[in-house]
């Protein structure tokens, strides 16, 4: 069953900030590319409603509805060729190994140990210690994506960017419980939960971006509101259209922040 939710994420590396609506799917995960132990995935496809940042002036999904309009004219055009050519070239980039080049150069596995280390940490009487009201961030997070849910009953609202991107999301099993049935995912309320992001951004601009962190989950019930609260601590970008390169002087690149305080939780690039 799909949930449909308002959002809001910000990317202080980008200065990017925005929020909007976002149908999520949630299920088992027994594979992952960018997960060592997952044991439950969400699918997400986020509908930007507003944007905070550095905005691209030629969208790549423009080139894609101009190709969509000339091949429904072109008589000579088949979908079947184009499939043969598809899968072919899908098979030369898994044959090769590129898919597992871009995650192995865009997920830190030091911070990502750190971030096990920090998740395991918290017992299973922690649980309902994490919640809006011990973090600032969290709080302000909550009252845009109400104001996002708001805006997205608005008939009048007009977009500023047009703006399609998917998420993949990976929960690894965790010390105060996480598991499904056939109808159900079980997830502990208030704690850390060790979280791997895929993000797949496809117009404006193009990239591919992978990020290691926690995920933590509160339920009110009075209000019957589910909260999903997501905390990066090491996030990369690779833009692999050139004709689309990177907007930001930075460019392609791994950024990576302590999970928390304390010797163990240091970041040294020396090492």
């Amino acid at each position: 069953e799909y949930f449909h939710s308002g959002y809001s994420k910000s990317y202080h590396q980008y200065n990017e900030h925005e929020t909007g609506i976002s149908t999520l799917l949630m299920r088992d995960n027994e594979y992952s590319l960018v997960s060592d132990y997952p044991k439950i995935t969400f699918v997400e496809k986020y509908h930007t409603l507003t944007y905070s940042g550095k905005k691209e002036t030629t969208s790549r999904g423009d080139v894609f509805l101009d190709l969509s309009a000339k091949h429904k004219n072109d008589s000579g055009w088949s979908m079947r060729n184009w499939m043969i050519r598809a899968f072919a070239e899908v098979f030369a980039i898994a044959n090769n190994g590129s898919v597992q080049q871009q995650v192995e150069g865009g997920i830190n596995r030091a911070v990502s140990w750190q971030i096990r280390r920090f998740v395991n940490s918290h017992k299973t009487k922690d649980t309902g210690k994490l919640n809006p009201s011990t973090s600032s961030a969290w709080a302000s997070h909550t009252e845009k994506a109400k104001k996002a849910i708001e805006i997205a009953k608005d008939p009048n609202f007009r977009r500023e960017l047009m703006k399609s991107e998917q998420h993949c999301k990976h929960l690894e099993d965790n010390p105060a419980g996480l598991d499904y049935t056939d109808t159900h995912v079980i997830v502990p309320l208030g704690v850390p939960i060790t979280k791997f992001t895929g993000e797949m951004v496809n117009a404006p601009t193009h990239y591919l971006g992978l990020g290691a962190g926690y995920t933590t989950f509160i339920f009110d019930e009075s209000s019957k509101v589910l909260q999903i609260y997501y905390q990066i601590h090491a996030i990369s970008r690779q833009y692999a259209d050139v004709k689309y390169p990177c907007p930001y002087e930075s460019g392609t690149g791994l950024y990576v922040s302590p999970v928390a305080e304390g010797s163990d939780y240091e970041i040294d690039m020396s090492k």
